[in-house]
């Protein structure tokens, strides 16, 4: 996993707001996780700023990939972007997967910043919206209220590399237009609301690779819906809704299918037939604000109001409000194979 402009690879193991990282994530998936710094910050030893570029770092990302002994999937996220294409050209024999998260571009294909001002040891640069003034020598350092945002692991940004990656006289590396991945999968993976990634930029990256011939996917997230599954459901869900910068429709919270289930299983086990003989519905809230409707309820075509006696509906309904309570009570949780199911079954019907 290599980190972006201005973090450390802390980034990947923890979350501005305390949640852990995707780095765990990865693991409790199985996989073993390697967080690297890049040279000359971080856990790294000490190396001069002004000798530290993105060719530096792919030469010693390189040696890294030679001595792990087997094929890695690749991570990469921003200001790492370029330096994962560039390890795809020098060690792609030791990448078996490239993963780039809101990556910047390459050098082939990333516009130039006009210079403003310049004098003997700093420059000003403008970038789309953004205006940069930037040390020839000095680290440039970000904004608290910026890193407070953005940042774990805050690093200053040695001049060269910040150049490179503002792209300053063309100077972010690039790719050989004769290079081909083979049998690399590339995944390039685009948030919704990132400033410092719009759809318009890193489309052009994916486009560029499939000119040469790589298997390169295009994952914008705006594409896609958000199926939340997590406790308490309604609220993450809404939460999810506020924060995903997405329209209500692309936002799900998982509880109806598994619900759902539960009520058909319930009704099943009164009943001793198949719960697939049986059409229910559930509305409201994940929880006991939830509203069974047995009227629009049928086994089998015949309403279910007609097979079951009243009492014995009534409790089946107050049971299924409480169903994920039960479980946790005999299991110690509720995260056991029905929500994992419905989770699968929601997403395909999407």
């Amino acid at each position: 996993m290599l980190h972006g402009g201005a973090h450390t690879g802390a980034c990947y193991k923890i979350t501005p707001d305390g949640r852990l990282g995707w780095a765990y994530n990865f693991a409790e998936a199985g996989y073993e996780v390697i967080i690297t710094d890049w040279p000359g910050v971080g856990r790294s030893g000490y190396i001069n700023p002004e000798e530290l570029t993105g060719e530096f770092i792919v030469n010693a990302i390189t040696e890294l990939l030679k001595t792990i002994g087997h094929k890695v999937i690749l991570f990469t996220h921003s200001m790492s972007g370029p330096y994962g294409w560039m390890l795809l050209e020098k060690a792609g024999e030791y990448i078996e997967q490239l993963i780039a998260v809101s990556p910047g571009a390459m050098g082939n294909i990333q516009s130039i910043p006009e210079i403003l001002s310049q004098t003997e040891d700093s420059l000003e640069v403008e970038m789309g919206p953004i205006k940069y003034n930037l040390s020839l020598t000095n680290n440039f350092i970000c904004s608290e209220d910026y890193s407070m945002k953005k940042f774990i692991g805050k690093i200053p940004m040695p001049p060269r590399l910040i150049h490179d990656r503002l792209n300053i006289k063309g100077s972010q590396m690039k790719m050989s237009d004769s290079f081909k991945a083979g049998d690399t999968k590339i995944s390039i993976i685009v948030g919704t609301d990132d400033a410092d990634h719009p759809y318009e930029l890193d489309i052009k990256i994916h486009e560029f690779l499939v000119g040469l011939g790589v298997k390169s996917e295009f994952i914008w997230l705006g594409d896609y819906e958000i199926e939340v599954v997590a406790n308490p459901l309604d609220v993450m869900t809404y939460c999810t809704y506020l924060n995903a910068n997405l329209p209500s429709t692309k936002v799900f919270g998982m509880a109806g299918i598994l619900d759902t289930a539960r009520y058909k299983a319930f009704l099943a086990t009164e009943l001793n037939c198949n719960p697939k003989d049986i059409q229910g519905m559930l509305m409201g809230g994940h929880g006991d604000t939830m509203v069974p409707l047995p009227r629009y309820t049928t086994v089998s075509g015949i309403p279910v109001t007609e097979l079951i006696a009243e009492d014995k509906l009534t409790a089946i309904l107050e049971r299924t409000k409480v169903g994920g309570g039960e479980i946790v009570k005999l299991l110690g949780t509720s995260a056991w194979y029905a929500p994992g199911a419905a989770a699968a079954q929601m997403a395909e019907s999407i």
